[in-house]
């Protein structure tokens, strides 16, 4: 019984390393090969199992050889423990996957909206550098829009208006920044303020209060 022991502990050795594809019984850095690591590790510990435990009733037999048959639908019946392992763990790195999808997802959209929000309607901006561009120029602008189109005037207005677009979109972005800053700093310091004067108001309750203790003590 031993050397079967010996003999059936090999080759579930054997069977663990070609389904695992590794030779140690440690568990992979990689998730997606741990389903297989699992599923490997409990099928050769059922085979072993299968093969080697020891029979009782009627199904035991002095013959080890007529008792195959028994232990091969033993191990068969006990294969479904790995199976459904197996597929646990595949449903649960599933699961976690498509978690993390959703979360970039979210992430993805609720950074293009605040990029959409934070991006001014620039149709007003065309607006104003298109008559900027049949009058009052802007002088550095217009000459850096010719030189870029070789002194070609016709090609520099249009080229002038994508430029002054350009920035006026960019000194909004910085107004509405400066404003924010500034509201915030305003917040804060109203907070201050609110919380300085509950100090004092406190603090002159907590004098009036002794002082009337005072007048109270010099009663008696």
């Amino acid at each position: 019984m031993l050397v079967d022991s010996l003999v059936f502990g090999l080759i579930a050795w054997g069977l663990y390393g070609f389904i695992a594809r590794q030779k140690g019984f440690s568990r992979p850095e990689d998730v997606t090969k741990r389903p297989r690591w699992l599923f490997a590790l409990l099928l050769a510990l059922v085979f072993f199992l299968a093969f080697t435990q020891p029979l009782t009733g009627s199904v035991r037999n002095s013959d080890y050889v007529n008792e195959l048959p028994f232990r091969a639908m033993l191990f068969i019946l006990y294969s479904l423990l790995p199976i459904f392992a197996y597929c646990l763990y595949r449903l649960k790195i599933w699961l976690a996957e498509k978690s993390q999808l959703s979360k970039a997802s979210a992430g993805y959209s609720k950074q293009a909206a605040e990029n959409i929000k934070a991006s001014p309607d620039d149709a007003g901006f065309y607006l104003q550098a298109t008559d900027e561009v049949d009058g009052n120029k802007q002088p550095a602008l217009w000459a850096k829009a010719v030189a870029s189109c070789n002194g070609d005037e016709d090609k520099a207005r249009y080229k002038y208006i994508n430029m002054r677009v350009q920035n006026l979109m960019e000194e909004e972005l910085t107004a509405a920044g400066v404003i924010s800053a500034a509201r915030k700093h305003e917040h804060e310091e109203t907070v201050v303020n609110e919380n300085y004067l509950q100090e004092l108001e406190g603090t002159l309750k907590l004098a009036e209060t002794n002082i009337r203790g005072v007048k109270n003590g010099k009663r008696r």
